[in-house]
């Protein structure tokens, strides 16, 4: 008897479903960036805290998210994305019902001092798992669509992922004026646990691997999946994928591309505001309202219109734009203050539309290994927003001018545009889309 075909074995899911599931995880998921900036306020009431211990707090969740993004996206070319997903998502609903638990033991005085500053810094570190979202997400999708349309899906969904922390941001003084800091951290587990459930219901993997858990074959799992239009497809499990696509000097020059456009939007959101008070005498109002508008959000927007372009015209032609954008607009903040915030805002532009791009290139670059590369991108790329503000605040201390502090996105920007013009190019000269 004739093997069956892949239409003839009942398989769950579809590319729409996928990408509306994907997107929910890591906006929940996302949202822990914004874990401590705004309740560190009331922490510190509580608790007396050196200012190095607030950075520590702040840093915490973003720490554990950028590096848990290279294993956690390396894992999906093993058996799939699903269940790492759903794990994230649980574990990091676990963390905030902890940090609810803990900051009402700290508000009624039953947990203090180093106690207290402790069990928040850990409980940080387990919800700080939900920013890792982003990598298996990634690799997720980049297996769920042809390579035609993968520009404007990722870019949808890390765009509108990226929303989440501005959103949060402006949400979390209302939620805790209403119901208090405890009351807060309860109701956002409870909604890191409804997108678990809602994952849980949507979020099915790639034809290829539910195949490979039926048939139990890879290379039939393969050849079943390619007659249903799977393109990208993974050549072997989480080290292989690892060691592969860290072999690839392509991958090198993905994470460089991040690093720049990811690490400098996460290092710019969190200096813009303190930039605008000490340079330009805005109040901390209307500095947090330019960062959180002109920069943070028009960023997010403008990675699903940099997906949209790469899949007409292709990754690396709008990448060469964008990182143009990123250098211009960062040299014309650094030689002109006043200019500061409409060369902010074209940087915003410049990344957003870069970190889609990243994204287009990465499977045509690395397409038998795209979950090892997404770990590698994502993870040292997000590692960009914790050294990008300390090399800006030495430029800073050593130039004697705050507005030195662009100089390391200026001058990563033209790499990033020397790599994108020369190096990219002609990785991506035999792709019909490149």
């Amino acid at each position: 008897m004739a093997p069956p075909g892949a239409r003839e074995i009942k398989l769950r899911g579809s590319p729409g479903r996928a990408l509306a599931a994907a997107t929910l995880a890591f906006f929940a998921g996302f949202t822990c960036v914004s874990l401590f900036n705004i309740s560190v306020k009331f922490v510190a009431t509580h608790v007396e805290l050196a200012l190095s211990q607030v950075a520590a707090l702040v840093a915490i969740p973003n720490l554990t998210g950028a590096f848990l993004r290279i294993p956690l996206g390396a894992l999906v070319d093993g058996g799939g994305a699903r269940a790492i997903i759903l794990a994230q998502l649980l574990t990091t609903a676990a963390g905030l019902a902890g940090l609810s638990y803990v900051t009402a033991l700290v508000e009624a005085g039953s947990l203090s001092g180093a106690s207290a500053y402790a069990a928040l810094l850990l409980l940080g570190a387990v919800a700080g798992v939900g920013i890792s979202i982003f990598s298996p997400g990634a690799a997720y999708l980049s297996y769920w669509f042809p390579k035609r349309r993968q520009g404007t899906a990722l870019g949808i969904y890390a765009g509108l992922g990226n929303t989440a922390p501005g959103i949060y941001t402006a949400l979390l003084p209302l939620m805790i004026s209403a119901i208090g800091i405890s009351g807060t951290y309860l109701m956002w587990a409870a909604f890191l646990a409804a997108a678990a459930v809602l994952f849980y219901a949507y979020g099915h993997d790639a034809y290829y691997f539910q195949l490979l858990k039926i048939v139990g074959d890879p290379a039939a799992a393969r050849r079943l999946a390619g007659e249903l239009g799977g393109e990208v497809l993974p050549s072997g499990g989480a080290w292989r994928s690892l060691t592969s696509s860290a072999r690839l000097h392509t991958t090198w020059l993905l994470v460089l591309l991040y690093f720049t456009s990811f690490g400098g939007y996460v290092a710019l959101t969190a200096w813009l505001p303190s930039y605008y008070t000490a340079a330009l005498d805005m109040d901390i109002a209307t500095a947090g309202l330019l960062t959180g508008l002109g920069f943070s959000l028009l960023a997010s927007l403008m990675r699903i219109a940099g997906g949209w372009a790469s899949d007409r015209v292709g990754g690396a032609r709008v990448a060469a734009v964008a990182y143009a954008l990123v250098a211009g607009g960062s040299a014309a903040a650094m030689l002109n203050p006043a200019a500061s915030p409409l060369g902010m805002s074209a940087a915003a532009v410049g990344m957003g539309m870069a970190n889609a791009a990243v994204f287009k290139l990465l499977p045509q670059l690395v397409g038998e290994a795209v979950g090892g590369a997404s770990g590698w991108v994502g993870g040292v790329g997000a590692g960009g927003g914790l050294v990008l503000p300390m090399l800006m605040a030495i430029c800073t201390e050593a130039l004697g001018a705050y507005t030195a502090s662009f100089l390391p996105i200026a001058v990563l920007g033209v790499l990033s545009l020397t790599a994108s013009v020369t190096r990219l190019r002609t990785k991506t000269a035999n792709w019909q889309q490149g």
